[in-house]
């Protein structure tokens, strides 16, 4: 993530960028505004707490400051099991499945985290998707 700094003025300005905690870091935290700058932020997670962590980052110039909210997730790895959820998405490799609708086998080795799958045979009649029957992973 990052912070734009604009100018909607026609003269530069001085801007200055502050987060609450010391784990939240800004690669620019200050500098001079004549169109645009920008500031990406990041999370030192060595150094966050866990669980869910409520900070500020404020942005100071031109007389004026402006407070954004974060908002940090930073669950607790150990006895982590399974797979994780990041952006409000959880992706799994097609292998761990708890449930497989139709004929499916394994391809090892492919793709970067393991094995694939696909439906089998590869002459089976078209299906259309939905339905009870329809070939799926779950």
């Amino acid at each position: 993530p990052y912070i734009e700094v604009f100018n909607r003025g026609r003269d530069a300005f001085d801007y200055r960028i502050e987060a609450s905690e010391p784990w939240i870091t800004v690669d620019r935290p200050r500098g001079t505004v004549r169109d645009q700058a920008r500031a990406v932020v990041k999370a030192d997670w060595s150094r966050a707490p866990h669980g869910r962590t409520r900070a500020r980052i404020t942005v100071s110039g031109a007389g004026a400051s402006v407070v954004v909210p974060v908002i940090a997730e930073h669950p607790a790895a150990r006895g982590l099991r399974g797979f994780v959820e990041a952006g409000g998405y959880v992706a799994m490799d097609a292998e761990h499945c708890v449930r497989a609708v139709g004929t499916w086998r394994r391809i090892d080795r492919i793709g970067r985290t393991g094995a694939g799958m696909t439906p089998y045979p590869v002459t089976a009649p078209r299906r259309t998707p939905g339905g009870t029957a329809s070939p799926r992973l779950e």
